[in-house]
């Protein structure tokens, strides 16, 4: 017994499952083969009172069920030295690993969600790559040798642009594509885009006909999602005053977040269109893409607000202007980019957008504004809801503000346009018209059902 014990412990011991110092529960022995009971236990063929406990001279009981490995017991000192060396020679091979892919230890721990397997065999692997056993290796000897190589390496460090001194996913392609596999997760009671994507494989399954398009939408979807966080990483990670290509770098970025996100708007409720009994399809129509809000106004209580329509007004004007013109260029600096542009309204305008607007400007901003100002001049006021927003009234010859005639001027921080896209836009009509959908495809496939057993 006392050498099955033994060599469960070692095993242990090998596979990451005991420490020194560790506290371990009866449950987790049991787990890796040992039960103190049958070990503790033992009655010779003549019931003579039980020898020295085999158990006992491997494990300390610290309280009821809970013990630590006895570390004067010569053969788990001698196993746990044993680990050690096995622990140092499965870091080598971690060490050559990275240096041979390129990968750095949270690509390596996250490679599953792209491969579908798990290259880490052992407990202490993981524990190896998790507490950046490497790194620390390298730090406790620089601090034995020569202690002014971490000001050198930090000098370096800036000078590369480097923000931070640490490891990131987007560090490497590979870790991007990780991202992206592990962004895909659907739930129902999730965060972010997982109920969207759990809503989406529902209705998969319920219009098989439609199975290609959704998939579509649920491919892009989580693209710009990862998109979304590529633009925070970045910010994140490099200095744009040491790297000066980067804010010509992150534009290009933009304009392809902007672009696809706004297309993707479109598809999204060009679908719902197309699927809804309701709605007749707007497929053969020639939509632009400043229909957007009157098209989905009636559909979603957030896009008839000041917000929705502030959003949708924002995404199409800086799409129409990449696409048609020559877009954009990012101002701004220590890791803060800013969008800037200037829009006239006028009573010819006459869309829902206008009527928003202008709305919002008669009854929150004019009321609370002096009109003891010198006449037919412009103003610049401050929006009261948002800081990126301003608004240029005329106080008219006749003492009162021209509410049909007004400039709107923009000057947002790309993070909150960004953000205006993912969490705003997309988010409630991915959120809004697959349930929409759901439920009433489900309804009237229980129509149909009913009709057809009449």
């Amino acid at each position: 017994m006392m050498r099955k014990i033994m060599s469960k412990i070692i095993n242990a011991i090998e596979r990451g499952e005991l420490f020194i110092d560790q506290e371990i529960t009866s449950s987790e022995l049991i787990k890796i083969g040992i039960n103190e009971n049958t070990a503790i236990t033992f009655i010779s063929k003549h019931s003579k009172p039980s020898p020295p406990s085999k158990f006992k001279q491997y494990f300390i009981k610290i309280r009821r069920g809970v013990y630590k490995l006895n570390l004067k017991n010569k053969e788990i000192i001698s196993a746990l030295k044993n680990h050690y060396l096995f622990y140092y020679k499965r870091g080598l091979l971690w060490n050559h690993v990275s240096d041979i892919t390129g990968l750095n230890r949270l690509n390596l721990m996250n490679s599953h969600y792209l491969i579908g397997n798990n290259v880490i065999k052992y407990i202490a692997d993981y524990q190896y790559l998790l507490f950046n056993v490497r790194s620390k290796k390298c730090i406790a000897l620089i601090n034995k040798l020569n202690k002014e190589h971490f000001e050198e390496a930090e000098e370096i460090r800036e000078k590369l642009g480097i923000l931070k001194p640490a490891e990131y996913g987007f560090d490497s392609y590979y870790g991007t594509l990780i991202s992206y596999a592990s962004g895909k997760i659907e739930s129902e009671k999730g965060t972010g885009y997982s109920p969207i994507y759990h809503k989406i494989i529902k209705l998969k399954k319920l219009l098989p006909d439609k199975i290609n398009q959704l998939n579509s939408i649920y491919r892009r979807l989580n693209y710009i999602k990862l998109l979304s966080k590529e633009f925070a990483y970045i910010l994140e990670r490099y200095d744009i005053e040491k790297i000066p290509i980067l804010p010509e770098w992150i534009t290009n970025k933009f304009e392809t977040f902007t672009t696809v996100s706004t297309e993707l708007a479109l598809s999204l409720i060009e679908f719902y269109y197309d699927v809804h009994p309701r709605l007749k399809s707007i497929t053969d129509r020639d939509i632009r893409f400043i229909d957007l809000f009157d098209l989905i106004k009636d559909e979603i209580a957030f896009f008839n607000s000041y917000t929705g329509a502030l959003y949708i007004f924002i995404a199409v004007k800086l799409r129409n202007d990449i696409v048609h013109h020559c877009g954009y260029n990012l101002d701004g600096g220590n890791s803060k980019l800013f969008i800037n542009f200037q829009k006239d309204f006028s009573y010819k305008s006459k869309n829902n957008l206008y009527l928003i607007f202008k709305n919002l400007i008669e009854k929150n901003i004019v009321t609370n504004i002096s009109k003891k100002v010198p006449r037919n001049k412009w103003y610049i006021i401050d929006d009261p809801h948002y800081n990126y927003v301003s608004w240029n009234l005329r106080m008219q010859k006749s003492g009162e503000w021209d509410t049909n005639k007004f400039k709107i001027s923009i000057q947002i921080e790309l993070e909150e346009f960004i953000n205006s896209i993912i969490n705003g836009i997309l988010y409630q009509l991915g959120m809004n018209l697959f349930s929409n959908l759901n439920k009433v495809v489900t309804e009237t496939s229980s129509v149909g059902q009913k009709k057809n057993i009449a």
